[in-house]
């Protein structure tokens, strides 16, 4: 089940007088900020405010320090849709969540990537290809859910290492965990496109092309030079 509200963080508590909320008190919950964030296995707590029972959850540190004084959508997921997706024992989301996990690639470059380099996108439909359990092509194209990033990071360096070539389509945002995993552990290069943004003209962060090829590069390209570079750079 789902709850979702607005509501303003304050201190370091997300709470609110739903009478759905206060019936979590005491049981654990997966909690969602602006569709973005995601905190599992949170407790849901009681607090009173003039004799009336609220039900409260605290917020990490470093959620607080980006969010504390805003109003921001919150949702609450609990018992059937806290299912996790379990690859090799380990627990990966399975969730829909961010509001832009199913933005699409622009038309021009799916096309480039797709027809002209010869990639086959693996992430277009779970229902015809799960990326987690079948066996990736040589050349492998992957928009992967913006909000759901690791586990997708996480199988991309296993199959790199089976030798596939893997693009994948992300924000470039090199102060996360699986920005650094993806370039220092999996030796993935990184391509930051210059001058527009591929995955969303409002995004905040460039665009980028983590290219799983062991050479751990980085690069810098303006978009009118994108198909050029790629070409030689995939060597096609």
């Amino acid at each position: 089940m789902k709850i979702k509200f607005i509501t303003k963080i304050n201190n370091n508590m997300i709470f609110t007088a739903r009478k759905d909320l206060t019936s979590l008190i005491g049981r654990r919950v997966t909690l969602i900020i602006n569709g973005v964030d995601v905190i599992e296995n949170i407790h849901v707590i009681e607090k009173k405010i003039k004799g009336k029972v609220y039900g409260c959850i605290k917020v990490e540190r470093k959620l607080l320090e980006k969010y504390n004084g805003q109003f921001v959508e919150v949702e609450v997921i609990y018992e059937d849709q806290q299912k996790l997706l379990k690859y090799r024992g380990e627990k990966k989301w399975s969730l829909k969540t961010g509001k832009h996990d199913y933005a699409s690639t622009p038309k021009w470059f799916y096309n480039f990537i797709v027809n002209e380099l010869g990639f086959v996108d693996v992430c277009l439909d779970p229902n015809q290809f799960d990326f987690f359990r079948h066996e990736l092509p040589c050349r492998a194209y992957c928009n992967p859910p913006f909000s759901r990033k690791a586990p997708f990071i996480d199988r991309a360096c296993e199959e790199a290492k089976k030798g596939k070539l893997i693009v994948m389509l992300l924000p470039f945002d090199s102060s996360t965990k699986w920005f650094v995993k993806a370039h220092e552990e999996c030796k993935a290069s990184i391509v930051v496109i210059e001058g527009a943004r591929l995955h969303s003209r409002k995004a905040v962060y460039p665009s980028m092309l983590l290219i799983f090829n062991g050479r751990k590069e980085r690069h810098f390209i303006h978009i009118n030079n994108l198909k050029q570079f790629l070409k030689e750079y995939l060597k096609v």
